[in-house]
């Protein structure tokens, strides 16, 4: 039998007044320039965000609704990575190797590392990495001065620290690790394949590929694959908020985890361009880089919203009425952001109905499900936020 139903979804929060919107991308209006709407990488200090662009620097002090360029000294404006090294802001160029800037990009100077391309920064404490096409190199005075680890020799696009680890991702040998800060490198469980970013998240490594992600809970001793729901299995750039981890991909935008990889939704409501290179979280702002539209933003949290408005706890409520016909009500309380799925089952655990599996913003929320050509009978309505599952039972009476 064919199952037919309507579904409306009513998102509200408690205040019955307050209305809530879904939440899309918005467009910065910026950088602008020759290359500027080229973003390759973020770094962020306080209010201030900064942009690498293939047309050098730009900072914005107001959630990117002006871009200002940052670019004297800076001889090579085509900029893959940034980062912040104490006071110095670090720019790493695909031509002119690592330039610095005591002050916040203002004035750029050029370091001791000239390898011409360069792809990725890591902080350790007062060791800054830098991942470039000749390896690994290290500096201990806020990227001044560099020396190369014994990772040399290969390109590496990608690194990170997690707990007192380093893990680089190298163009095509896997990931590689080091305990002691880049004196020596392991190889780790995954081999061969084109890593091009990386997010830690707890006891969670995660690394982003060109051929999907993989999820490391065992300092990368073995890897699995999560990309279920990744419908663009190339990805570009990694980064998390709390819980939600959030994946740029080459052609089809942002995607979002609240499962740790589990399953994935696309995030790509209101942007336009979906080539997308950067990623970063500055306060309640998620940011993207795309590659030839400029930085995009999207909110995580509502504005405006009372904190004592938002529920305490994950909660799923009795449908009502119950038993029904043919119409029900489902309601749902979230005290985060993130990714959640609403099903419905038959008596058998087959699936009868997707409700819900996107983006939703903390509050409570309400669903009227119509039954219309279903049979009667007992069914089960599962909601899955996060880690968390929630199951209940309801009747159809015809």
């Amino acid at each position: 039998m064919r199952i037919c139903f309507q579904l409306i979804v009513l998102t509200f929060l408690i205040s019955s007044n307050v209305n809530q919107l879904f939440a899309q991308w918005t467009h910065t209006g910026g950088p602008i320039g020759i290359g500027g709407a080229d973003v390759r990488a973020f770094a962020i200090s306080g209010s201030s965000i900064f942009a690498g662009t293939y047309g050098g620097v730009f900072l914005s002090t107001n959630s990117g609704t002006i871009w200002n360029g940052r670019n004297t000294g800076l001889t090579d404006t085509s900029v893959n990575a940034l980062s912040f090294s104490g006071t110095n802001l670090v720019a790493g160029t695909a031509y002119g190797g690592v330039f610095y800037s005591s002050d916040n990009g203002a004035n750029w100077t050029a370091a001791g590392q000239t390898n011409s391309h360069v792809w990725a920064f890591a902080v350790n404490g007062t060791n800054l990495f830098a991942g470039t096409d000749g390896g690994v190199y290290r500096s201990t005075d806020n990227g001044i001065n560099w020396t190369v680890t014994s990772l040399s020799g290969t390109r590496v696009n990608a690194l990170v620290v997690s707990d007192t680890n380093l893990f680089a991702g190298l163009d095509s040998g896997g990931v590689y690790r080091s305990t002691n800060s880049g004196t020596s490198w392991n190889v780790t469980g995954l081999t061969g394949t084109h890593t091009n970013a990386f997010a830690s998240n707890g006891t969670n490594l995660f690394a982003g590929t060109s051929t999907g992600i993989f999820l490391s809970t065992n300092l990368g001793t073995t890897w699995t694959t999560v990309d279920s729901g990744l419908t663009d299995t190339y990805v570009n750039a990694l980064t998390s908020s709390g819980t939600i981890l959030f994946a740029a991909t080459a052609s089809g935008g942002v995607f979002y985890s609240a499962s740790f990889g589990k399953w994935w939704g696309a995030n790509d409501s209101g942007m336009a361009y979906t080539s997308v290179g950067a990623l970063a979280v500055s306060g309640t702002i998620l940011f993207a880089g795309t590659s030839g539209s400029g930085v995009w933003r999207f909110p995580l949290l509502v504005e405006g919203v009372p904190s004592e408005k938002i529920p305490t706890g994950f909660r799923l409520q009795q449908n009502y009425p119950n038993p029904f016909n043919p119409s029900t009500t489902i309601s749902f309380d979230l005290p985060t952001s993130g990714l959640v799925r609403l099903k419905i089952f038959d008596l058998l655990g087959r699936s009868a109905a997707t409700l819900i599996q996107e983006f939703e913003f903390p509050g409570h929320h309400v669903v009227e499900f119509k039954g219309t050509g279903m049979s009667s009978g007992v069914y089960f309505y599962e909601l899955q936020f996060g880690s968390s599952t929630i199951v209940r039972r309801m009747t159809l009476i015809r």
